[in-house]
């Protein structure tokens, strides 16, 4: 009994397996209803005999022929740049302008300074010349002179620095 029940299941399958294939054959092979696809568009180009140049890509980095560190001889901040980066300058070219209103505030202060100074050297040699005469009468009795003395020579030396103006 079990030998027909698997004979009996074998048959099944082969009927199950030719209705299947029928079925394929009598649907598939139908002529399809659909527009026909056109052919692709193939374009045509004759050779031509050139010379072709060689051509190369490469990465990399570039260096610069010459270069050259710039330091600044006055602490500032830049006011304008007079050249662009890559152009070859000569020696003596202008390349930068720093802010001027610094310095010549400082000019103006250190003017002021020695206008100070001698203004206190005339006072002093003025003092003199009045203590002197007063020394020459008699009259210098709490030793003022001498002091007159010291400031005009300190005026006199504070005004000889180098540097400063002597006009």
């Amino acid at each position: 009994m079990i030998r027909s029940l698997n004979t009996l299941r074998t048959c099944r399958l082969r009927n199950c397996a030719l209705l299947i294939a029928v079925a394929i054959a009598i649907f598939g092979c139908g002529k399809k209803s659909g527009p026909a696809i056109p052919p692709p568009i193939v374009t045509v180009a004759t050779p031509v005999t050139q010379d072709v140049a060689d051509h190369l890509d490469f990465t990399g980095n570039t260096v610069a022929v010459d270069s050259v560190t710039l330091v600044a001889r006055v602490a500032g901040y830049l006011d304008k740049v007079h050249f662009t980066d890559g152009a070859l300058v000569k020696k003596g070219d202008l390349l930068f302008t720093i802010q001027q209103q610094q310095y010549k505030d400082q000019l103006q202060q250190a003017l002021a300074q020695v206008a100070t100074q001698k203004a206190a050297l005339f006072h002093s040699t003025t003092e003199l010349a009045r203590y002197k005469g007063l020394e020459e009468q008699g009259a210098d009795a709490d030793g003022s002179g001498s002091l007159a003395v010291r400031a005009s020579r300190r005026g006199s030396r504070s005004l000889q620095r180098p540097g400063t103006d002597q006009s």
